[in-house]
């Protein structure tokens, strides 16, 4: 069972946070004002999470698309650990097919793997 992290703001900071050589798959999301949502904007795997996460947040080296993006939203990213190099490119393959991320250009031909989502909860009530 693959087991996000909850999203949290596509910054320097959070990046840190990653084990460094962490493999794994990814999702970016934009935090829509005008509907209250985190759309996937990108989907992604790696075998090094944290490196792979800080090439989106340089603008020189990011995707054109994901850059204006940033620009105008606020941007998120949700991870999950999984080492196995077929299984995550199968996952990676699963997470664009279902979603349709608007950053994603190409979908693999590799056989996916449908995996269950991050919770994505937004709420303007405070935590208990």
């Amino acid at each position: 069972m693959l087991r996000w992290a909850v999203p949290v703001p596509l910054n320097d900071d959070e990046v840190n946070k990653i084990p460094r050589l962490a493999s794994g798959v990814y999702l970016l999301h934009a935090f829509s004002r005008r509907t209250a949502t985190l759309p996937v904007i990108y989907a992604g795997q790696t075998d090094d999470l944290r490196r792979r996460l800080y090439e989106h947040l340089d603008y020189s080296s990011a995707k054109p698309m994901i850059t204006l993006l940033r620009r105008v939203e606020d941007c998120c990213f949700s991870v999950a650990l999984v080492a196995d190099l077929v299984t995550r490119a199968r996952i990676e393959s699963g997470l664009i097919r279902g979603l349709r991320p608007v950053c994603n250009t190409q979908v693999p031909h590799i056989a996916p793997i449908f995996p269950p989502l991050p919770l994505l909860h937004l709420s303007s009530r405070p935590n208990p």
